[in-house]
């Protein structure tokens, strides 16, 4: 590819995401394409670094763009580099609220993943259960 052979990109072998994003990013620009919910997004928001993202799942967590769109990832991404070290404690109380839905301890989950478990082996979703991708649980239960 011209990027590689321009050294605009390159491949790295794997590393855990706190050194990569304390030693050489400042910024993570994800994009993705059927894969909503990446824990990288989590982590690195957790953390309380910055995450540009187009994960549908998670639009509340770090920084996000819709679809495709270039144009509003640039202008998060600018958003980003103005004001995002003026408001670290605050980035990152907010990512952790909107995580807890995703918490092993969180009880709506453990009972939604109950319910799924308890419907595989026994005949299905016979109660017409929903997921809200909000709360990251079953509806109806």
């Amino acid at each position: 590819m011209d990027l590689f052979k321009d050294g605009k990109i390159n491949a790295e072998s794997r590393y855990q995401t706190a050194f990569i994003v304390s030693q050489h990013l400042d910024v993570v620009v994800s994009h993705q394409m059927l894969n909503p919910l990446n824990y990288l997004y989590l982590d690195v928001a957790y953390m309380g670094y910055p995450v540009l993202h187009n994960a549908p799942l998670c639009k509340d967590i770090g920084y996000y763009y819709e679809g495709s769109d270039t144009r509003s990832a640039a202008l998060q991404l600018e958003r980003i580099l103005m004001t995002h070290h003026d408001n670290i404690e605050e980035y990152k109380e907010r990512n952790r609220k909107a995580m807890e839905r995703y918490y092993v301890g969180n009880e709506k989950l453990i009972e939604s993943y109950d319910k799924l478990i308890y419907n595989l082996f026994n005949g299905g979703n016979s109660e017409n259960l929903t997921y809200n991708e909000k709360t990251n649980s079953l509806e109806g239960l």
